[in-house]
């Protein structure tokens, strides 16, 4: 038995990150250095609240990739997103600028922070498993940046 049925894909340009502006992470350095401290102080107190306008164009987007997704849960997911971190246990990584590698990715249009080993810039100590015999576990700054309607912003 053979099925078939019309099959249409369209790539849709009005994406965050296919917006964003080509960036240039050797010129960009000071501006990226000061966006990924400011994101290091909120891990480091755990508080998600004033990153929520920075994440602003990817929930955006991931609500139009996913109609069932709604603005206002996505926006309660990113504030809770140290939730499951015991806060006895929290602690980020010591954020060293000297060694940052700001990869660009999306034709330049994102950049990916690394460490000097190229695991996330950003992340937390690792912390332990929730049962005892759970492997330890981290909380990661993974996601992509770039510059949308003029700032820098997490745009996947």
């Amino acid at each position: 038995m053979v099925q078939s049925a019309p099959f249409e894909s369209r790539f849709g340009a009005d994406w965050a990150w296919y917006q964003a502006q080509i960036i240039d992470p050797v010129a960009a350095r000071s501006a990226l250095d000061q966006f990924f401290t400011s994101v290091h102080a909120a891990y480091a107190q755990r508080n998600m609240e004033p990153l929520v306008n920075l994440f602003e164009p990817a929930i955006r987007d991931r609500v139009r990739a996913y109609p069932a997704l709604s603005i206002e849960g996505q926006i309660r997911m990113t504030r809770g997103r140290f939730a499951r971190a015991n806060p006895e246990h929290w602690a980020v990584e010591p954020l060293d600028l000297e060694t940052a590698e700001y990869r660009t990715a999306a034709g330049g249009r994102l950049i990916q922070a690394l460490d000097g080993q190229g695991k996330p810039l950003i992340r937390s100590v690792p912390l332990p498993g929730k049962e005892e015999g759970d492997d330890p576990w981290e909380i990661e700054f993974t996601n992509l940046v770039g510059v949308w309607n003029g700032r820098l912003a997490v745009l996947v």
